[in-house]
Formats: C-alpha cells, sequence, structure tokens
C-alpha cells in the first residue's frame, strides 16, 4: 500500500512538474514577444515600410497617377490591398498595420506640397490609440483620447493639402473581445469609438463614410457583423467587409477614377 501511495505522489508531483514547466514556457514566450514589440515601435516608431530619411517636407511620395491614397492603419492597409487586387482602380497605399493617429500625424506634410494632387484620400485611422486603453492609467486614457481628436482634426487638414476629396471613415467597429484581450480592454472603450465617430461626423470639407451602416450589427451597432470579422483579429475585417467598403465608395461618386474603374 504504501509503495503505491508513493508511485501516485511521484506521478502526481511529475504531472504538476510538466505542467509547471509548460506555464514557464508560456509565459517566457509572452514575456519575449512583449519584448520584441516594445523594441520594435522603438526601432520602426512610423512602422516598418517607411523611409525615415524622406520624413521632412517631401515625406509624402509624389501622386503619380493615383486614383485613390489610401492612410491610416491597419484597416486601410488590407483595404487599399483589396482594391489593388480586385478593381481596376491606381491606388497609392500609404497606410501601415498598427499606425496611430499620432504616428499618421507625423508622416504628413505641415503644408501643401507641389505636384499634382491625388484625386481622393481614404483615411482610416483611430483604433489604434482607443483599444490598449485598459492598459494605462486613467490619465493617460484622458491625454491619449483627447489627442487623438485633435491628432484627427489636423490630419485631416493636413490631407486637404494632398488630395482634392478627402474620405474620412468613422472607426470600423470591433469584435468581441476575445479572452486574451480582456485584461488589457477598457469597458469604455466603445463608448470612446462613439465619441471619437461623432467628432469626424462634425469634420467640416470632408465627406464621411459611415462604415457602422456598412459593418455594424443591426442589433448592436458597436460591434462588427459576424460575416465581415476577420478570422486573425477583433479588429480586422475581412474581404467581404471591404467589397461592401468599396462599393459604397464607388457609389458616392467623388471620385469619378473610383466609379469608371469599378
Amino acid at each position: 500500500m504504501p509503495a503505491k501511495r508513493y508511485k501516485l505522489a511521484l506521478a502526481l508531483m511529475l504531472s504538476v512538474l510538466v505542467g509547471a514547466t509548460g506555464v514557464v514556457v508560456v509565459l517566457l514566450k509572452m514575456l519575449g514577444n512583449s519584448f520584441a514589440d516594445i523594441h520594435t515601435g522603438r526601432i520602426f516608431p512610423l512602422g516598418e515600410r517607411v523611409d525615415y530619411t524622406t520624413i521632412g517636407a517631401a515625406n509624402t511620395p509624389a501622386p503619380g497617377g493615383a486614383c485613390v491614397a489610401f492612410y491610416g492603419d491597419s484597416r486601410a492597409y488590407h483595404w487599399a490591398k483589396y482594391v489593388d487586387s480586385n478593381t481596376d482602380v491606381s491606388i497609392a497605399n500609404l497606410a501601415e498595420g498598427g499606425r496611430t493617429t499620432a504616428q499618421q500625424l507625423l508622416l504628413l506634410p505641415f503644408a501643401e506640397t507641389s505636384g499634382e494632387k491625388y484625386p481622393m484620400a481614404v483615411l482610416q485611422v483611430g483604433i489604434n490609440d482607443l483599444h490598449p486603453l485598459g492598459a494605462l492609467s486613467e490619465m493617460q486614457r484622458r491625454k491619449a483620447r483627447e489627442n487623438t481628436k485633435t491628432h484627427i482634426a489636423e490630419i485631416v487638414r493636413r490631407l486637404t493639402l494632398q488630395a482634392e476629396t478627402v474620405v474620412v471613415t468613422t472607426v470600423f467597429p470591433p469584435g468581441p473581445t476575445p479572452l486574451s484581450r480582456a485584461p488589457f480592454w477598457d469597458d469604455a472603450t466603445l463608448t470612446y469609438i462613439r465619441e471619437l465617430n461623432a467628432q469626424i461626423r462634425a469634420i467640416d470639407g470632408v465627406v464621411v463614410m459611415e462604415s457602422g451602416n456598412v459593418l455594424a450589427q443591426p442589433e448592436n451597432t458597436d460591434l462588427i457583423r459576424s460575416g465581415f470579422l476577420a478570422d486573425d483579429f477583433y479588429l480586422h475585417v475581412n474581404e467581404a467587409a471591404y467589397s461592401a467598403l468599396t462599393r459604397v465608395l464607388a457609389d458616392s461618386g467623388v471620385a469619378a477614377c473610383v466609379a469608371e474603374s469599378l
């Protein structure tokens, strides 16, 4: 009997040891990823695709015949890729995954540059300023929200110097928050998105595209329809969503080169 108990206790200890080792490996992996993310942001503060030697007076590429220039974060970046791959619209993809409003602002010339303007600029930005707020202090949250609103107003002003027509989309609704993000998600974030979208709707001199009319759930307009949610991330949308958004963009009639190419 004691031998059986000894074997059982030994098996239990080995199981605990293996489980604890697994937890340590997972935690070390998460720590390594966090370390990489922090330093990637320091090494490439405006994204990895940016030519840092051109930041200054001439930091926006010349139009070069492009019909639409996309600015903003990963949502704008993948939208531009969809349009480029599925339509005949000539585009300039000036968006970057993970980009915040501050990063976008730093990339835009302060004053009008010489040369031809884009017929249309499309801006989708703001979610990367808001979704991490749960990890910040209350003072930082308040300042970040104020900055986001100020930044978008200035981004739009600068884009009007680069394009004949500026289309500003309201911030796309997110998907349900996954368990892995729950500890860093502020429950008020959906309210912050609504507040930012209200400001975007009030911007003068631009075309405001209501993304929620296309993407949001009818029963809960704060969240995206399941059929439009990408598989990889709760803040990303899929090709069906980009197809619907592109059709709305074409039907708006604000740039002839878009409607003619679809």
